[in-house]
């Protein structure tokens, strides 16, 4: 059971690593092509961030709010 547990995780964590990877390359071009603004760029990621947290959150039936302060504490 606990190598079951841990082959999920690797996967899981392989998942999410792939996840930033394309996350990282869009904002680095973004960031490259000077189109936008460096602060408008992080300002829109974190509020597609959260509005993907939030779209999550309803999905999975949680609490949205609990979900979002989950996030925020993430990132502290």
């Amino acid at each position: 059971m606990v190598a079951d547990k841990e082959t999920e995780r690797d996967e899981l964590e392989a998942q999410l690593e792939t996840a930033m990877d394309g996350l990282r390359r869009t904002v680095v071009r973004l960031l490259q092509g000077s189109e936008v603004h460096p602060h408008l760029v992080v300002l829109a990621l974190a509020r597609v961030t959260g509005e993907v947290g939030v779209s999550t959150a309803l999905a999975s039936e949680q609490d949205p709010e609990e979900l979002l302060g989950d996030l925020a504490d993430a990132m502290r």
